[in-house]
């Protein structure tokens, strides 16, 4: 306590004494440190990171779906080569547009858009 207290004195502050440093110091001693919060929290993160593993997982399979799908629909190949645009991108537009041969002209798109 007496440590903390010379520190906020040191530093001026102003409505900090012993008593502010007594309240901190044992708050302080019931909240750092505790076993059962550690465990807790290891608990949580091996649930977590199971999740995560199993929604990678998910994402990687639900990837390999829709590259093998997304080849079988016109043009594909055409909005894969404009650079900066990728899978995602592509199969959102597409999942969004539908076929863009329906189009005569490209300010029809435009207008959808």
């Amino acid at each position: 306590m007496d440590g903390v207290n010379r520190i906020w004195r040191d530093a001026k502050l102003r409505g900090v004494g012993l008593k502010r440093a007594k309240t901190l110091v044992t708050a302080a001693e019931h909240s750092i440190g505790s076993r059962e919060a550690q465990d807790a929290a290891r608990i949580e993160l091996r649930i977590l990171l199971a999740d995560y593993e199993m929604q990678t997982a998910r994402e990687a399979e639900l990837m390999s779906l829709i590259e093998k799908r997304i080849a079988e629909v016109p043009y594909v190949d055409k909005l894969l080569g404009i650079r900066g645009v990728g899978l995602k991108t592509v199969t959102g537009f597409v999942a969004e547009v539908g076929d863009i041969t329906r189009f005569d002209d490209p300010k029809q798109l435009q207008k959808l858009a």
